[in-house]
């Protein structure tokens, strides 16, 4: 399957794809960062197609089903883990240990030489969730992740470059069938979705493969769409952000490390950590 919009065309331009070049060297030219940041910018959204390593999200799927999830009996009750986010849908905080703490999940170079360019060097780790949608579960309502920052002041709150970021990385194949993420591009500068009745003609609902990743403002309008598969759709969500900002509307349980998993984190991703290791230092 390949990355595309299910929802329309038009929106090929926010689908990146390392190329041979820079495949050899893990990292994207100054070209494609360039554009990269031009497109966050323009539309909040952008897909990242093969950047993550296939293995490690098929042991983190693995990990996922036997530590943190139980498959709930009956049709009509909610997924036995964490806290509710929709209609048969929850969401659990992970911890960086086992395949969650592969820094090939949480640290891919194609990833992180996007995020440095749109946060900056210092950027941290300030969330790291998995949200699971169960067969049947219904489209969530049309939000976006944390209330602007400035609520009496919105042409401010907009017009701020992008303070928090979350990546997306699905641990199955995502498609119309079990349940894309709708997003409205653009609206994370106050074009909103929700004025205009949020519909899906100006969504960009792509579809997205293991291995592959997509990128969204934390201001940006989006939601979940209906898993209308038979089987369970679980995504990691990754929140980075700017060292100063700190999530507390959404009173997220806070990313947990221990001494010794921190200790095997190579030297060049410690700075991810920092907020976590002052609320969880070692030793």
């Amino acid at each position: 399957m390949n990355e595309t919009n299910s929802a329309g065309s038009g929106f090929e331009h926010l689908i990146i794809k390392p190329s041979p070049d820079e495949r050899n060297t893990l990292s994207f030219s100054k070209e494609t960062l360039q554009a990269a940041t031009r497109l966050m910018a323009e539309d909040g959204v952008l897909v990242l197609a093969d950047v993550i390593d296939v293995q490690a999200v098929h042991n983190a799927r693995k990990e996922f089903f036997a530590k943190y999830w139980t498959m709930p009996s009956g049709d009509d009750a909610p997924a036995r883990f964490g806290q509710a986010v929709g209609h048969r849908r929850s969401m659990v905080a992970l911890d960086f240990s086992g395949a969650m703490g592969n820094h090939r999940i949480f640290a891919s170079p194609f990833c992180k030489s996007i995020l440095s360019d749109l946060l900056g060097p210092q950027f941290v780790i300030a969330g790291y969730l998995a949200v699971c949608s169960l067969p049947g579960a219904r489209a969530q309502r049309v939000h976006r992740d944390h209330p602007l920052l400035f609520p009496k002041d919105p042409t401010a709150s907009y017009s701020l470059p992008p303070y928090c970021l979350t990546l997306v990385i699905p641990l199955v194949d995502v498609d119309l069938t079990n349940g894309v993420t709708a997003t409205w591009p653009g609206s994370h500068k106050g074009d909103s979705a929700l004025s205009a009745g949020a519909s899906p003609d100006r969504a960009f609902c792509p579809t997205v493969k293991i291995g592959s990743a997509y990128l969204m403002d934390y201001r940006l309008q989006h939601c979940g769409l209906a898993n209308m598969s038979d089987q369970p759709r679980p995504i990691i969500t990754l929140n980075f952000s700017r060292g100063w900002f700190i999530d507390h509307a959404n009173m997220q349980p806070r990313p947990k490390i221990s001494a010794h998993d921190l200790s095997s984190i190579p030297d060049e991703h410690r700075h991810l950590f920092a907020q976590i290791s002052y609320l969880h230092p070692p030793g």
